[in-house]
Formats: structure tokens, sequence, C-alpha cells
């Protein structure tokens, strides 16, 4: 938690604190899903207090639900915790709306702690 919290830090040194943090996960697809995160809600995010669905990592190429994962609706699409992937947070001065944004990459833990078995990132490694 503490590793993320002072990279936050740093990075709010650097370039101001952000309107909104957009958390970014590559499913297995390579497509980025994610969701936007207040910009002070920093401590929520090193905690794993943001959450999606396991089924995240693995629609089809349309965003469709895979009923052959074994995750989504039929097995009740349980969630994950979100953490950052250390030294990814950037800012995006290309943002259209005039907002200050940052973004970083995440990865989801399933409730054992460990990074989800359907993450792309821990297939690789």
């Amino acid at each position: 938690m503490t590793d993320f919290l002072a990279e936050y830090a740093a990075f709010c040194d650097r370039h101001g604190r952000p309107d909104r943090v957009e958390l970014m996960l590559c499913d297995l697809n390579a497509i980025l899903r994610g969701k936007w995160l207040p910009g002070d809600d920093e401590v929520k995010l090193a905690e794993g207090g943001v959450r999606l669905p396991l089924s995240t990592y693995a629609p089809n190429i349309i965003g469709e639900e895979v009923e052959a994962t074994g995750l989504g609706i039929s097995v009740g699409d349980p969630d994950g915790k979100l953490f950052a992937v250390a030294g990814s947070l950037r800012p995006v001065p290309w943002a259209s709306d005039g907002a200050k944004v940052a973004q970083v990459l995440v990865e989801m833990h399933d409730d054992s702690g460990e990074i989800a078995p359907h993450s792309p990132r821990r297939q690789l490694a």
C-alpha cells in the first residue's frame, strides 16, 4: 500500500493532484478496460477498495460474457480488488475535457490476495 501512496505523492508533487485517475486493466484480448477514480481517492486504490468483476479479464472481442471461462453471471460474477502496477502512473496531458488526468495500469487480485489467474500479465510472467 505505502509504495503506491509514495509514488502518488511524488506524482502530485511533480504534476499536481489530478482531478481523476483512469484505472486501466488489460483483458485477454489486449483491450484496456477499467474505471475512473476521483483524484483524491488514492488510498482506496492502495488498500484494494476499488473492485471490478473478475469476468472483466475474459469477455469476447466485442465485450460479451464467455460462459466457457467459468466467469460471469452464471457463477455470481465475483469481484476482484484492483491494485496499481508499480511505476505505471502517468499524466494524460491530452485529456479533451480540460481536466487534470492521470492513468495507471492495474492488476486484479482474487480473494486469496494473488493476482487473478486470468490476468494476461500473470500468464506472461
